[in-house]
């Protein structure tokens, strides 16, 4: 379906216009695109159905702007891709009203993330491979990034249940990426 819409968007893009971009990166874009706002869209109505939409609104935007940076398991399908984000967020507000995250915990959540990011981020995956250069870049930002949702976890009441939430779903991500890692390290031995 999203590719179906993209290519519908390709051929309007490329009867209205004389500019010349590569097909499959403008239908790379658009499914994107869509797979966001479909992301997005589902988060919200769920969050209104739940009575959760602010904490929808806080979780997509602090897991997509860490993810962007940190990496970590990626679908091979936008459908996959959807139903697994959106699931991540139905588990958190089924789970929420029924667990207590003392600050040690959220500090442990925090410590082990902090240390994923040190020694193994960014996580690549097979579906989305990162160079040399942006390996560099990312890794600080995600400890930068990282970081900042700790102060936030730590001063906030507000919001630090679900950006501690947030951090275990990026760690649970990474673990994926890390054993494929030590498949492919211990290949080359």
């Amino acid at each position: 379906m999203i590719q179906g819409i993209s290519n519908w968007f390709l051929k309007i893009y490329k009867s209205r216009s004389n500019l010349d971009y590569d097909d499959e990166i403008f239908i790379y874009g658009i499914e994107v695109m869509i797979t966001s706002l479909l992301n997005i869209f589902l988060l919200l109505f769920i969050g209104i159905i739940s009575g959760t939409v602010n904490q929808a609104i806080v979780y997509f935007g602090s897991y997509a702007f860490l993810r962007k940076f940190i990496g970590g398991y990626h679908c091979n399908t936008n459908f996959k891709c959807i139903a697994f984000n959106v699931s991540k967020y139905i588990i958190f507000v089924c789970i929420y009203p029924h667990i207590m995250i003392n600050e040690i915990i959220m500090m442990l959540i925090i410590t082990i993330t902090l240390v994923l990011i040190i020694f193994k981020a960014p996580f690549e995956h097979k579906n989305r491979l990162i160079n040399d250069n942006e390996k560099s870049v990312y890794k600080k930002y995600s400890f930068i990034i990282t970081s900042f949702y700790a102060v936030i976890i730590l001063l906030s009441s507000t919001y630090s249940h679900i950006l501690s939430y947030v951090l275990v779903v990026i760690d649970l991500s990474s673990i994926p990426c890390i054993i494929e890692s030590y498949g492919k390290s211990s290949k080359n031995v």
